[in-house]
């Protein structure tokens, strides 16, 4: 709605992510969101990320706890 955009390049390894890039353009929520995935996501695999991202999304809509480390 605020018209943040993120690009995100993404290389994998057997499944894990290798490297990662991103492009920031958003306000400061986007801005930590991008920076707490950017210094946690190497190493991480799509199932790992898929739950840090629900954690997320539990915590800012239904008022769940802090994602799990190293997402938190």
């Amino acid at each position: 709605l605020c018209g943040s955009t993120v690009t995100v390049d993404v290389k994998l390894d057997q499944g894990r992510v290798a490297a990662f890039g991103q492009d920031v353009k958003a306000c400061a929520l986007g801005q930590a969101a991008a920076s707490v995935l950017g210094g946690a996501v190497i190493g991480r695999s799509r199932a790992e990320i898929e739950a840090a991202r629900d954690a997320l999304k539990a915590m800012l809509k239904e008022g769940g706890p802090v994602p799990d480390a190293p997402f938190d």
